[in-house]
């Protein structure tokens, strides 16, 4: 489960544990209703949740993202998905929107379900990402919503990064392809409420 995970550009992650990706992904799309407020952050397994959530049945769905490629999907889609993109500067390799800006747009709105793919998931580091305006725009997200789910394949767990951004205990639920039993054990030893799916 200790599989080293390297940050490289969006092109590069997209085929990196693919299956899994899709797997969460399909997962994820079950947590979505009719009528919700989503948001989207950037990433190869947000993208593929973008991916499903077009090729679903769901309607009336409000979708707020920071990520350049995944509104140029919605846009590009047949849906008649109301989408807002927050603005900002858009990063290289992570088409991602940071900055002021794209933080002024967040915190106009009231979001149900923030779908957040993050670098590093560990018990003693909590939720990390390397980089700051990244983890900074999804701390944002997270305050503005009433539910949030990490989106994240399993070589993700163990994984430290350098910016802390939520604790295990501020989440509602990770979903994942897969998680070993030590981590399930050391969950269950904390008395969170977390859910894993």
């Amino acid at each position: 489960m200790n599989t080293p995970y390297t940050e490289g550009s969006f092109i590069v992650n997209y085929n990196f544990m693919k299956e899994e990706k899709q797997k969460i992904a399909k997962k994820a799309l079950k947590l979505i209703e009719n009528n919700d407020f989503i948001a989207l952050s950037g990433g190869t397994t947000s993208y593929m949740l973008a991916l499903e959530i077009i090729d679903s049945s769901l309607r009336d769905l409000t979708i707020l993202t920071n990520s350049v490629n995944i509104s140029t999907l919605i846009i590009e889609s047949i849906k008649d998905f109301r989408l807002i993109l927050t603005g900002g500067i858009p990063r290289k390799g992570s088409y991602e929107c940071i900055g002021e800006i794209a933080l002024r747009t967040i915190r106009n709105f009231n979001i149900d379900k923030f779908f957040v793919g993050v670098n590093g998931i560990s018990i003693e580091g909590g939720i990390t990402f390397s980089n700051m305006e990244e983890a900074e725009i999804a701390k944002e997200i997270h305050s503005r919503s009433r539910e949030t789910y990490v989106i994240a394949d399993h070589t993700k767990f163990g994984v430290v990064k350098r910016i802390r951004t939520f604790e295990i205990n501020q989440i509602d639920s990770i979903v994942t392809d897969c998680v070993s039993e030590d981590f399930m054990k050391k969950i269950k030893s904390l008395k969170s409420n977390l859910e894993i799916i």
